[in-house]
């Protein structure tokens, strides 16, 4: 099946404007804060996973076809002269963030020549790309976890190689001043012992 010209992006899709009225990436020097550029790094994510899904789903399908061509009983036998289409995508960025797309033909011709595509390659990098959208996703916020008082930071201080070396700092004071406290009240009893032996004799 090709790939659609007019494929709708995932409603959940953000587009940044600044006040040139272009996208963000239009190069201009747009009021922003650091939300708003990992809001449009997560945007960016958001849509190589969407766009390498839709083409995973078709290289499938025409994996699928080439590799069942072959099939017998109990299956339905292939008509080997039925055609079979693939499309790839491509996207360029203009200057000013005009995004253009070509999806150029792939296979057009019977099945039974189709040349065989493994869906693999799409896969590794449906799954790097699933874990850049994860990460721009914890970013989105980073500014604010990780300043003092967010969640992050509360935790990197609670956690972290400076907590724990805090912790043991602590920990041996505490150690070291109940040693001397038990020294001192050992000296006390001792002279304590002394006064009252005195005192008899």
């Amino acid at each position: 099946m090709p790939v659609s010209a007019h494929t709708e992006l995932p409603p959940s899709r953000i587009f940044l404007k600044c006040g040139c009225g272009y996208d963000v990436g239009c190069g201009r020097k747009p009021q922003w804060n650091i939300k708003v550029f990992f809001q449009r790094e997560y945007d960016r994510a958001a849509e190589e996973v969407f766009r390498l899904e839709r083409l995973t789903r078709d290289v499938a399908w025409y994996a699928f076809e080439v590799k069942a061509r072959n099939w017998t009983d109990p299956w339905w036998e292939t008509t080997r002269s039925s055609i079979l289409e693939l499309h790839g995508a491509r996207y360029t960025r203009g200057k000013r963030g005009r995004e253009f797309s070509e999806y150029p033909v792939y296979y057009n011709g019977p099945v039974e020549d189709a040349p065989y595509l493994p869906p693999d390659v799409l896969l590794r990098e449906c799954k790097v790309a699933r874990e850049e959208l994860a990460r721009a996703c914890e970013q989105i916020n980073a500014a604010v976890d990780w300043a003092p008082g967010g969640k992050h930071y509360e935790a990197l201080c609670e956690t972290g190689e400076g907590a724990e070396a805090y912790r043991v700092l602590y920990s041996k004071q505490q150690t070291d001043d109940g040693q001397e406290s038990s020294t001192g009240l050992e000296q006390a009893s001792t002279e304590s012992a002394q006064t009252s032996t005195s005192d008899v004799l």
